[in-house]
């Protein structure tokens, strides 16, 4: 998930929760400025998407017990991750100037290999046409859009979304990136079929399917 896909009213939540004690509803009204309701559907949401769990505390006086809300592991990871887009971007810009194109597509290349070792662990299946459904699936939980379709005898991933655009100045080595490391996860050859850099509404990569893997 990317915190794009989340409420900039549940952010405000979640900002409040990250790195502090748990918080009752009560005490999140009175830090956000909002009222009950407003508190309670933003937990909810968050708490759907596995950022927010809560806990109930048992008073010692009769009455409805407290619950007590606290961001999880993946909320952190998150919000580190959107930090991360101001970063990435400078890093790579300064890698480019100090190395140059060649050293930086090199450097890209082990990258890329290091993300699809990620990938390729979590992938079950050893027939192609499933390991490409279970790698777009892969990708969705990461906040990219994607899709499966077949087409000219193979699968075509679109992704409606680039993780990398923003990465490095010259696109088309995000371009490059994301085909390597789509390559090296599936173990098979992947071919960039169409490019929003060229005018496409998405980038669209071409899995070739063989008869023996169809």
């Amino acid at each position: 998930m990317d915190s794009d896909q989340i409420s900039s009213a549940g952010l405000r939540i979640l900002r409040l929760l990250v790195g502090r004690e748990p918080r009752t509803v009560a005490q999140l009204m009175a830090e956000a400025g909002v009222t009950r309701t407003a508190v309670t559907e933003q937990l909810s949401e968050l708490m759907a998407a596995g950022l927010v769990e809560r806990t109930t505390q048992r008073t010692a006086r009769r009455g409805r017990p407290c619950h007590l809300y606290r961001a999880t592991a993946k909320a952190i990871d998150l919000l580190s991750k959107s930090n991360l887009r101001h970063v990435l971007p400078e890093l790579f810009s300064v890698l480019q100037q100090r190395l140059g194109r060649e050293e930086t597509q090199r450097l890209l290349e082990c990258v890329s290999r290091q993300v699809a070792k990620q990938y390729r662990s979590r992938l079950q299946s050893q027939h192609l046409p499933e390991k490409v459904h279970e790698l777009a699936q892969l990708l969705q939980e990461q906040g990219i859009l994607v899709e499966v379709c077949t087409r000219d005898g193979g699968l075509v991933l679109r992704q409606r979304t680039c993780p990398y655009a923003e990465m490095v100045e010259d696109r088309r080595l995000a371009c490059q990136m994301e085909q390597q490391i789509l390559a090296h996860a599936l173990g098979e050859p992947v071919q960039l079929a169409e490019c929003r850099l060229d005018g496409a509404c998405g980038c669209e990569f071409l899995v070739p399917i063989s008869t023996s893997q169809s």
